[in-house]
């Protein structure tokens, strides 16, 4: 079961969405533009057919300018035609995947900004005045400025290529997360995100040398073996919120061996960007840090090591006048990767 961004506000009690409360209760994934569609929500219908809490679950893939939005609910897609078409939208074509909206000037002009045509309403492009290709039915909204992207994730979503679902990967960390109750978010990340790591990067100063030479020293002590997929995701159930790091292995023994390295590593490095904080404590500070453990799924003949925070699930109500804000673990775990502080999970070789 997961829950919508109806049952954000709900558990939040808010009579008015301008309050500032329910967004504390986003995880941080999916679109960048869910928030800014969250304040401005009243007016979404009127403006583009869509309500806001039509929308079940939603996710993003790439980067920009590649990046694909899709958007998973109950929706109106004739409705949303004929309301777009104020924003400089026409229907392109009906197929049975849905209703193909572009741009009138056609549907690979999508990135095309235009700040007169500029309308924070539209999810599709319309913060910067761009009017994205859109395919819309009863049940998904995909979307994103690359025609050659969008195409490619319409194409999976009328069944004509394989999905990312499709892969064993993925159906891994699914398997491992279908144990919890609610999982309000997930990131994936490429498993270059473990062979990527450069210290020097991230390392400064005239001990810079040094302190990188001790990190390989550490690294090599306790290897980690290349992994298929990375994921970091936010799970809850009635009273506690947890926040994991999953790494995805065809191995069972390489997967045993990077648990015990990430516990090690934890513990005992230091923080490229808080020097004087291990991992471990700057996850403790989160909730409780649990020993990493291995999940065997023989149904994809994949072995995921989970690494999980545990917190009591925030009040739905001020404490000393501030909102509590829900799935801080996840938000750690996020920060280490937005600040390139990923030593504790780099791939390297034993010694």
């Amino acid at each position: 079961m997961f829950p919508t961004y109806a049952d954000f506000q709900a558990a939040y009690d808010m009579e008015k969405p301008e309050a500032g409360a329910a967004p504390w209760a986003f995880a941080p994934s999916g679109p960048s533009t869910l928030l800014q569609s969250f304040f401005l929500l009243k007016d979404m219908p009127e403006a583009i057919g869509l309500d806001f809490f039509q929308i079940g679950q939603a996710i993003e893939v790439g980067r920009p300018p590649t990046q694909v939005m899709a958007y998973f609910g109950a929706f109106e897609p004739t409705l949303m035609a004929e309301k777009l078409k104020a924003l400089g939208f026409a229907l392109e074509s009906e197929t049975d995947a849905g209703l193909l909206i572009c741009s009138t000037e056609g549907c690979d002009a999508g990135a095309q900004m235009d700040l007169a045509m500029r309308n924070p309403l539209s999810p599709f492009g319309g913060d910067l005045g761009r009017r994205f290709p859109v395919l819309a039915s009863e049940s998904v909204i995909v979307t994103g400025p690359s025609l050659d992207a969008f195409k490619a994730s319409t194409a999976a979503v009328a069944g004509e290529r394989p999905s990312a679902a499709d892969l064993e990967p993925f159906q891994a960390v699914d398997s491992v997360l279908s144990a919890f109750p609610y999982v309000p978010g997930v990131i994936f990340l490429s498993p270059l995100a473990g062979t990527a790591f450069d210290p020097a990067m991230v390392i400064q100063g005239d001990n810079a040398q040094a302190v990188i030479d001790a990190l390989n020293q550490t690294l090599s002590e306790n290897p980690i073996g290349p992994f298929e997929l990375v994921a970091i995701a936010a799970a809850a159930d009635e009273t506690t919120e947890s926040g994991l790091a999953l790494f995805v292995y065809t191995d069972e023994d390489a997967a045993l061996t990077a648990a015990a390295s990430l516990d090690a590593r934890l513990s005992a490095m230091q923080s490229l960007v808080a020097p004087d904080r291990t991992y471990a404590d700057i996850l403790s500070n989160r909730g409780e840090l649990f020993p990493a453990e291995v999940v065997s799924v023989p149904s994809v003949e994949r072995h995921v090591v989970v690494v999980r925070i545990d917190a009591p699930t925030p009040p739905n109500a001020k404490v000393d006048g501030q909102m509590i804000r829900s799935h801080r673990a996840m938000n750690a775990l996020v920060d280490m990767v937005s600040r390139r502080d990923t030593a504790w999970f780099a791939v390297s070789a034993g010694e």
